[in-house]
């Protein structure tokens, strides 16, 4: 099926406009081993090549590199990458580099009347984190092997939240003296004209202009043309896309507003309410274990004051030290190896008055 620009189907359509010492000594114990541990880790990393994140999940992460199988073209024209007019031989290849572990979202041969043919590399990232740039070194690094050609690799983030504003142009992965450098582009989709993709005559392509340079107005064109469709995967792709920008309900606004049941069921299942969702469990998790630690720390604290130095475990201000890493100082350095108790009474004040 395929229809005009959708600003022009939607008109076809008629849309409108205890004191004892034996816990503090556990304590220590358990400090020396995570020590180790965290030496160990520094300097023996046992990690696999592929440990860095993905920079989606599924289905935008399926969304995405659907878009570039199916109209490979556009997308290199929205990126900039082929000039108009010019005769393009683009010969998709398997995702699959050496090692094979690595897999990057879409790679394929490119050929430009006047350009050495090389590969052309694309990395989606729902949004940009410093392990991106190392991770498309490994990518480019090992094309480049892999096929003996110039790789050409562009990083296209999804959403604007958390962008810096520079963004590295060369990716390095480092391990030892040992180091592997690749220059890429990045490309922020919203600041991209969505043309291409609304002159396509693919409904299925229109969603994309949801999270490119499009204002509300025509976005809510845009809905309600893919919406008369009546097509669930365009409505779906619709949804989760628009989910990076708008909520639920001026989704289903845009969609003509009887599609709320669909249009939840949707949302929850998409990656993008999963990672946020993920996001805040983890945050809260975090912040919990990081409550907990702090006061296990604080009662070891005051085990070791009561023994030590009998008065200065109730001092309140005690109570005012929150974090770990000051609690466990004071513990191990003061409460445990002071001599006079006038140092420790002094240092413990001096951290209770520092701001939190």
């Amino acid at each position: 099926m395929r229809l005009r620009n959708p600003f022009h189907a939607a008109a076809d359509l008629g849309i409108g406009q205890d004191n004892s010492l034996g816990p503090v000594i556990a304590f220590v114990g358990q400090a020396a081993v995570k020590l180790r541990t965290k030496f160990s880790e520094n300097f023996f990393p046992l990690r696999p090549l592929f440990y860095l994140e993905p920079g989606i999940n599924k289905p935008i992460d399926r969304i995405a590199k659907e878009f570039a199988d199916e109209v490979p073209m556009i997308l290199l024209r929205i990126l900039g990458i082929a000039p108009p007019g010019a005769e393009i031989t683009l010969e998709p290849l398997r995702p699959e580099t050496a090692p094979p572990v690595l897999m990057p979202d879409y790679v394929a041969t490119l050929a430009i009347t006047g350009q050495e043919p090389c590969i052309f590399h694309v990395e989606f990232a729902l949004e940009y984190r410093k392990e991106i740039p190392p991770k498309i070194a490994c990518y480019g690094g090992n094309l480049a092997w892999q096929y003996q050609r110039p790789v050409k690799s562009v990083l296209l983030l999804l959403r604007d939240q958390g962008v810096p504003d520079d963004i590295p142009t060369v990716g390095e992965h480092a391990i030892g003296e040992t180091r592997l450098s690749h220059p890429f582009r990045t490309v922020r989709l919203w600041e991209l004209d969505p043309e291409p993709l609304l002159s396509s005559g693919d409904p299925g392509l229109w969603p994309w202009a949801l999270v490119m340079r499009l204002g509300r107005e025509k976005a809510e064109l845009l809905g309600a043309a893919v919406g008369k469709t009546g097509n669930e995967q365009w409505i779906a792709r619709f949804l989760i896309l628009g989910s990076m920008r708008y909520d639920r309900d001026e989704l289903n606004q845009m969609l003509g507003g009887s599609r709320m049941g669909f249009v939840e069921a949707i949302i929850q299942g998409s990656s993008l309410f999963q990672y946020e969702r993920e996001q805040a469990e983890a945050k809260g998790k975090a912040e919990g274990k990081a409550e907990g630690e702090a006061k296990e720390a604080r009662r070891l604290l005051r085990l070791a004051l009561a023994d030590r130095f009998p008065g200065l475990d109730t001092m309140p201000e005690l109570d005012r030290i929150v974090d770990l890493a000051d609690l466990e100082s004071l513990l191990l350095r003061h409460a445990m190896r002071a001599l006079d108790r006038g140092s420790v009474e002094h240092a413990i004040l001096s951290v209770a008055a520092r701001p939190s």
